[in-house]
């Protein structure tokens, strides 16, 4: 047979054979990782962060956004991007840190402070400590600290702020506040409260602050009726008393109009240098007569932005030192 004419001729050579595979392969994997980053990009919620608007708005969309979870992934792999020695005992460290929030809750009367403490108890898991229902508390089970401020009160006298702020500290020793963090909501309310704090080396994490125009909290309190027979408060405008029992409500004397306004100039006097004071992140949220749960969302959003920035300094003693990766000699 004809050399020019044997079956083997017109065939690739094992090199030009195995460049052409390789150059297919390569072009399949272009095109494949291709698809993968555009199905990505369109299984991925887009965010604009730090305040624009979630472009999606399912129920996962929602919880990522109110808890800026976002900001939780991109600190945590900043942390582990430092190659710790231990990257578990890192992450257990940072959850460990962040799992104890110490919040405090400040704002005007009847600002909403007590339905917003409920949500943010369910929601963050921490301990509500209210110091009028630790005195009353205290004074009921005749503890020591309990008897002490018993004599203040049944002389008519205010309960001294060091008095208060040892039933606080009695009470942050208990293992349910250092297992799952506080909220603190009734105190400070003057610059000298919350020197008295930190005197104590008592310091949040961060500060919510309930702002609500005053013609709102006029509104709000002047509005109270209660029941004198059955106990039951109702508001002449949101809550509406049945018309049999109408007659007989009556208002409490400092839900007055003039009563109300004389405690929110006092309130205004003291708030101002109050927020001043404290050197931690001082959340302001604005409520209005806005529905519970969005400024829930509101307050929510800015406890947990300033609860993960407490990862930025939990690794500075956990980096391996120069020339070392993953604990491994360089």
């Amino acid at each position: 047979m004809d050399r020019h004419t044997s079956p083997m001729a017109g065939l690739m050579s094992p090199r030009k054979y195995e460049n052409a595979a390789r150059a297919k392969f390569l072009a399949g994997l272009v095109v494949l990782v291709a698809i993968i980053c555009i199905w990505g990009r369109a299984g991925v919620p887009t965010y604009h962060y730090p305040s624009g608007p979630i472009v999606k708005d399912s129920v996962e969309d929602r919880y990522e956004a109110m808890h800026n979870l976002p900001s939780l992934w991109r600190r945590l792999d900043k942390q582990l991007a430092a190659r710790p020695k231990d990257p578990l005992r890192v992450l257990h460290a940072a959850m460990e840190r962040v799992s104890r929030p110490k919040v405090i809750i400040v704002g005007a009367p009847a600002a909403g402070k007590g339905t917003q403490c409920e949500m943010m108890v369910e929601a963050f898991g921490f301990v509500h400590l209210s110091t009028g229902n630790l005195l009353r508390s205290e004074v009921a089970a005749k503890t020591e600290l309990g008897l002490r401020a018993a004599d203040f009160m049944n002389a008519g006298k205010l309960v001294p702020d060091e008095l208060v702020v040892d039933l606080l500290m009695k009470r942050m020793e208990e293992p349910d506040v250092k297992q799952r963090g506080w909220l603190l909501d009734g105190f400070p309310r003057t610059v000298s409260q919350l020197e008295v704090l930190k005197a104590r080396h008592i310091f949040p994490d961060s500060i919510v602050y309930l702002d609500v125009a005053d013609e709102i909290v006029v509104e709000r309190i002047d509005g109270r009726r209660m029941d004198p027979v059955t106990g039951q408060t109702y508001h002449m405008k949101y809550n509406p008393p049945p018309q049999e029992v109408k007659d007989r409500l009556v208002q409490r004397s400092d839900d007055t109009k003039e009563k109300i306004e004389e405690r929110l100039r006092h309130f205004h006097r003291e708030i101002v240098p109050l927020l001043e004071g404290f050197a931690e992140p001082v959340h302001k949220i604005s409520c209005g007569n806005d529905p519970p749960k969005e400024i829930f969302r509101r307050i929510a959003r800015g406890v947990q932005t300033t609860r993960w920035t407490l990862l930025d300094t939990l690794t500075d003693d956990m980096s391996p030192p120069e020339g070392e990766v993953f604990g491994l000699p360089g």
